[in-house]
Formats: structure tokens, C-alpha cells, sequence
């Protein structure tokens, strides 16, 4: 069974990579990233992962035009 994991992303850039890192450890199977229109590094730190990361996990990333807060976010 092929699992997925939503994680949301705002203003996080000192604790994303430490979360999408985890989640591809536990061998999820696909990571769904919703970056909420953050002010900081955090899109940078997002892309930085997916482009080093191994092909055989799934990531997805929708960037927010707008912030709507983590809540909205997952409903994304």
C-alpha cells in the first residue's frame, strides 16, 4: 500500500528539511508539500531537497499564491 504524507510549509526554513528528510525515511510513498507563501528561505530550502532527492519517493509541491493558513492548506 502506497502511502502519502502532507506536509504544509510557512515561514519553516530552519525545520523543513528535517521533516520532508524524515518522511522520506519512513519510506512513505509519495510527500505532498504545500509551501504557504512563505517570507523567509522556506521555498528555496523545498526546491534545494527535491532537486538532490532519489527519484523513488513522489514529491509534490503546490506553492500558495496567497497565504491561507496551515488549515486551508491541506485542503489544497
Amino acid at each position: 500500500m502506497k502511502t502519502s504524507i502532507v506536509i504544509t510549509a510557512y515561514n519553516v526554513e530552519q525545520y523543513i528539511a528535517k521533516s520532508i528528510i524524515s518522511a522520506m525515511q519512513e519510506g512513505v510513498g509519495e510527500i505532498i508539500i504545500v509551501e504557504d507563501k512563505s517570507t523567509d528561505n522556506t521555498l528555496n530550502v523545498i526546491k534545494e531537497i527535491i532537486e538532490n532527492s532519489k527519484r523513488d519517493i513522489d514529491i509534490n509541491l503546490i506553492i500558495n499564491k496567497e497565504n491561507i493558513g496551515a488549515g486551508l492548506s491541506r485542503r489544497v
